[in-house]
């Protein structure tokens, strides 16, 4: 969101950090299968007033997206726009079946969970001596710890850790990623380069924006912050939590969710003493509000939830789910990814029955929802989808990402982050031709969206960052 906890393997960050696109540091717990905080409201990918993870970033200019472009690994060439990999020395190394092979002979690294294909992780869980022939990475971590799948709880989270359980079949790039498709690269004519609001932050996860500040959580650091949006000295709105992950604004308070605590909090935007409006729950994740309410995916037991502003008993409006992830809210419905159930959902916010909007996702992440349409990040797949909020036929508007994760809308454009190959990206809500904003980030994450600006939040060197305009 978030952790990527799909994503968040630590083993992605060692492909992304042969790839040339980040620090060698996991990707956040809400970038696959946890919190995310991606979820958001009416065009917004974080609450109904502001975005639960989304994140600022920059576009660069056109001297200096292509020059980001042409830090890859190997012989890329920026070709009208798009990124191919030239191969030579230096280029990804694949096995037979075209996936990553980080690994050797046991099947490669899970890009995800930072274990070895057969579920280990080394004598000492962590990842030990994996090297990279080709690009000479030596990916000596021990000092990191990777649960196995066996040290999971029934509800798959990992003891003793922020992070749930995943899968432990290695994680291959999404079909075409690295090639680029067809992508244009933004002219930055008319807008100066990314802003740094922040640097610093510990494992910085969701992003919400008003029309005055940006607010995001530090999952490793356990604080809410808030920086204004024009830029100056960070505000600690919260601090002492436990992994807060997604957030989210209102006109009177900021809104996140614990994801270790196990509660979903509350502060004024002008700061003071927290207040817990849910406790006990399990996993929250991303979390989105309207005008009375909050909302948020459990992610650990498969739960929809809402509260009163005012507080009180928690209702459930959805139960037996699939490692929910992000989530949305309009003026009525809730909407959300499962991130293990691979589907897109909704369910009246006043309460009713579940309806699947989209299945056999690849790992859906990012949800956000404008007046007509919602939209989602498939991680795996690579792809950005939309769909009529009242049901339809899914479209596909970006393929060939490479594992897209914190999404947005402001009516008119659709933006998300690409954590795998460091972009920012943007295409019309209507479709046509994906459109890099910024390039070379360093694992971008949530995203969200004001009047003017987009911010993001970069989880691998802990900055948040400002594009103006967008």
């Amino acid at each position: 969101m978030k952790s990527i906890r799909w994503a968040s393997a630590f083993t992605l960050a060692i492909a992304l950090a042969f790839f040339g696109c980040g620090e060698d540091s996991s990707p956040p717990p809400d970038a696959a299968v946890g919190p995310l905080g991606t979820g958001g409201s009416v065009a917004d990918s974080g609450g109904a007033v502001s975005d639960t993870g989304g994140a600022v970033s920059d576009a660069g200019g056109a001297d200096s997206v292509a020059s980001s472009l042409d830090s890859g690994v190997g012989d890329t060439v920026v070709l009208e726009g798009g990124i191919r990999d030239g191969g030579g020395e230096g280029s990804i190394p694949t096995g037979s079946d075209g996936a990553l092979d980080l690994a050797g002979s046991d099947g490669g690294l899970d890009a995800r969970t930072g274990l070895l294909a057969d579920g280990s992780a080394g004598s000492d869980g962590g990842v030990v001596d994996t090297a990279i022939a080709e690009g000479g990475v030596d990916a000596n971590v021990a000092d990191v710890a990777v649960p196995t799948l066996a040290e999971a709880g029934a509800d798959g989270a990992l003891a003793g850790s922020d992070v749930p359980a995943t899968p432990d079949s290695p994680l291959d790039m999404p079909a075409g990623a690295g090639d680029g498709g067809v992508v244009a690269v933004d002219s930055g004519a008319d807008r100066s380069p990314p802003t740094i609001l922040a640097s610093g932050q510990s494992d910085p996860q969701g992003i919400a924006v008003d029309s005055t500040s940006v607010y995001w959580t530090n999952g490793g650091g356990g604080t809410v912050m808030k920086v204004s949006a024009g830029g100056g000295t960070p505000t600690t709105l919260a601090s002492g939590q436990a992994y807060p992950q997604g957030i989210a604004v209102g006109p009177t308070s900021v809104y996140w969710t614990n994801y270790s605590g196990g509660a979903v909090m509350k502060v004024p935007l002008a700061g003071g003493t927290p207040t817990t409006l849910a406790a006990a729950q399990s996993g929250p994740n991303g979390i989105a509000i309207d005008a009375t309410s909050a909302y948020w995916t459990n992610y650990s037991n498969g739960t929809v939830m809402k509260v009163l502003f005012a507080g009180g008993t928690p209702t459930t409006l959805a139960a037996g789910q699939n490692a929910p992830q992000s989530v949305a809210v309009d003026t009525s419905s809730v909407y959300w990814t499962n991130w293990g159930g691979g589907s897109v959902m909704k369910v009246p916010s006043a309460g009713g029955t579940p309806a699947t909007l989209a299945s056999g996702q690849s790992k859906p992440q990012g949800v956000a929802v404008d007046a007509v349409s919602v939209y989602w990040t498939n991680w795996e797949g690579g792809t950005v989808m939309k769909i009529p909020s009242a049901g339809g036929t899914a479209t596909t508007l970006a393929s060939d990402q490479v594992y897209p994760q914190g999404i947005a809308v402001d009516g008119t454009n659709v933006y998300w982050t690409n954590y795998g190959d460091g972009t920012v990206m943007k295409v019309p809500a209507g479709g046509g031709t994906p459109t890099i904003l910024a390039a070379g980030q360093s694992g971008p994450n949530s995203i969200a969206v004001g009047a003017t600006s987009v911010c993001w939040t970069n989880y691998d060197d802990g900055t948040v960052a400002r594009l103006t305009p967008k």
